[in-house]
């Protein structure tokens, strides 16, 4: 359950970062996509936080 978790908040944080990182670089806007990817990443750490039992961290 750990590992489970911990794959979640790290491709979580992967997802987040892509989304918000790459229209900086390009300096482009966001786009449906990138909200899409942003939602998937908030979407994996409440699902993560919801699965550790109380007291834990993911």
């Amino acid at each position: 359950m750990k590992l489970l978790t911990a794959n979640m908040t790290t491709y979580g944080y992967a997802l987040l970062g892509s989304a918000l990182i790459d229209p900086a670089i390009k300096t482009a806007g966001l786009k449906p996509l990138n909200f899409a990817m942003i939602a998937a990443a908030l979407a994996l750490h409440v699902f993560a936080g919801y699965l550790v039992p109380e007291g834990e961290k993911p």
